[in-house]
């Protein structure tokens, strides 16, 4: 009787809200058409719109992408039209090199696209000058084929280069200025380039006088190139920690940091170890504990990752950042629910980053209850803090996001426990085995009423 009574109450409210802008359309002439958007609606109808209102903040999948190169400024120090070989100061040695020294640069080009150039190095050294020249064209001629052209004569002058010297030869690389000139020629600001104060290069922009947020994946080709940076980096238990603090420098934005990390290559060990420690330096940075000293040891990495899933309860955070906004006002729901929506956002984020820290290439006993606390500490201190409602689905993707990060754990924890403790023969850690066979297919039995509810 009484959901009757709330069923035809809802009802009748609904009615008279109908009438209601209906009667306001039809008061309204052209002038003063925006009128009927509810402006003169009863108190009563706008609780119940406030009430059942659906709030449009969202977690969006895809990181928003940084702005790194302005297209209006390049070309600021060459062009395709000016980057002239006869500027390049080099001696000509063949007929080959004669003719491109008297010949424009759009002839110029057409020479190295139509394999001209290549012909005169078949048995001899191809010049440095001519290796830079074809960089520099490279990256900044607006044909995508002439650019590709362009690209394998360097290649293929580099290889022949290597093949005809003794095997103390070193092939030209471009250098940090010679790199530097050419992005900063595609518009990127000098001081985006080198962010960190105290890893300054000994120039500046006036030495060296595209996709634009760059939020697609690399191709294949920078992959490699990140492979072989971090293998050819000396001195690697010196240089990691600077790197990692480099990189979390080079973007404000948590969801763009995160970008960054899993664009590090995840199947050599370097790479792997630099994801760990770029995530905690992150989590670290955006729970404003920037100056906690990653250490080296696993364990203690656990440890400190258990330290910050319990800083990241939504409440805390959510009252940590408003007493950094303390000299506003916070009492607008509508600045309250933006400022929720923050948090809830960084916490998605972190999330991701909690799941590439705690991923461990091997694990022993001691991980294992490493492993067994973050979930608890998860469940406890972010899970148990999200009250979801239907208004608000960035509260239920976070809460979603936590279990699959959960079962992920327990999953791992559970398949390297069946493969290394079981087959040892150890009765003594039987009763671990059920406990974690337990949680296992708890956490599946959770994640099915996730999809069921769904």
């Amino acid at each position: 009787m009484l959901f009757c009574c709330c069923y035809f109450r809802l009802e009748e409210i609904e009615k008279q809200l109908q009438e209601d802008i209906e009667r306001e359309d039809n008061a309204s002439d052209g002038e003063n058409g925006g009128n009927a958007s509810g402006d003169d609606l009863s108190e009563e109808n706008r609780a119940f719109i406030k009430r059942y209102s659906v709030v449009t903040y969202v977690i969006p999948d895809k990181h928003p992408g940084e702005d790194l190169f302005d297209l209006s400024a390049a070309g600021k120090i060459f062009t395709q039209h000016n980057l002239d070989l006869r500027n390049f100061h080099f001696i000509p040695q063949n007929r080959v090199e004669y003719l491109l020294l008297n010949s424009s640069v759009t002839q110029q080009v057409f020479l190295v696209v139509n394999g001209v150039l290549s012909s005169a190095y078949r048995d001899t050294l191809c010049s440095i000058p001519i290796l830079k020249w074809l960089f520099q064209m490279m990256s900044i001629h607006l044909d995508h084929c002439v650019s590709t052209k362009i690209l394998e004569r360097l290649m293929e002058l580099t290889l022949k280069n290597s093949s005809i010297s003794d095997e103390q030869f070193k092939p030209w690389i471009p250098s940090i200025a010679d790199i530097s000139a050419v992005f900063v020629n595609m518009g990127i600001g000098f001081r985006s380039l080198f962010p960190l104060q105290h890893l300054q290069p000994p120039f500046n922009e006036d030495d060296i006088f595209l996709e634009k947020q760059l939020r697609n994946h690399f191709p294949i080709d920078f992959q490699c190139l990140f492979v072989k940076l971090l293998m050819n980096i000396r001195d690697w238990d010196t240089k990691v920690p600077e790197l990692c603090l480099a990189v979390s420098e080079l973007s404000s934005d948590h969801h763009n940091l995160l970008w960054l990390v899993q664009l590090m290559p995840s199947w050599i060990a370097r790479g792997r170890e630099v994801r760990r420690r770029l995530s905690l330096v992150i989590i670290g940075k955006f729970l404003h504990k920037k100056h906690v000293e990653i250490p080296d040891d696993s364990d203690k990495q656990m440890s400190l990752l258990h330290h910050f899933l319990v800083c990241m309860k939504p409440s805390y955070l959510l009252k940590k950042m408003r007493e950094m906004r303390k000299g506003q006002e916070h009492t607008d729901d509508e600045v309250h629910a933006e400022l929720e929506h923050e948090v809830y956002y960084l916490i998605y984020v972190l999330l991701h980053l909690v799941s590439e820290a705690s991923f461990l290439d091997v694990v022993n006993s001691s991980q294992r209850q490493h492993l067994l606390k973050l979930c608890r500490a998860l469940d406890k201190h972010v899970k148990g803090d999200i009250r979801e409602d239907a208004r608000m689905f960035y509260r239920s993707k976070v809460r979603c996001k936590t279990w699959f990060f959960c079962f992920g754990l327990v999953l791992g924890w559970f398949l390297v426990f069946v493969m290394h403790v079981v087959p040892s023969s150890q009765p003594w850690k039987f009763w671990e085995f059920l406990m974690g066979l337990g949680v296992f297919f708890s956490c599946f039995f959770c994640l099915h009423q996730v999809f069921a509810w769904g």
